[in-house]
């Protein structure tokens, strides 16, 4: 199980700069995420501007990431919950709600506090 902790901050946009002093990824791993439509934050002009839910996104998958949990089985959440769920990650991982994301390897499950799957 993972959580995040949000504090409420003065400002929903970050710059790379800021991503990779409050997550610990590299700026490699923000581009790539972004060109493989994983994280896809604003441009302004050359420059990947991040909102809030972007930057709890990156916290969650990095999280993901340390428990093993390859790209493309993170990819294949992300897409469940945009299309099953009709969610953001971030909306799960900011929400009032417990959820436990359930992997076997082939399918994801979504299991909520009420145990509902």
């Amino acid at each position: 199980m993972f959580e995040v902790i949000c504090t409420p901050m003065l400002t929903d946009r970050f710059s790379t700069s800021d991503v990779l002093q409050l997550t610990g990824v590299t700026a490699r791993q923000l581009q790539w995420w972004d060109e493989k439509r994983v994280v896809v934050p604003e441009r302004e002009g050359r420059n990947r501007i991040y909102s809030t839910a972007d930057l709890v996104e990156i916290l969650v998958i990095e999280q993901l990431r340390r428990r093993h949990i390859s790209l493309q089985q993170v990819r294949r959440v992300l897409r469940f919950l945009r299309k099953e769920v009709h969610m953001r990650l971030a909306d799960i991982a900011q929400g009032s709600q417990e959820h436990h994301l359930l992997l076997d390897g082939k399918h994801v499950y979504l299991e909520s506090d009420s145990r509902q799957i």
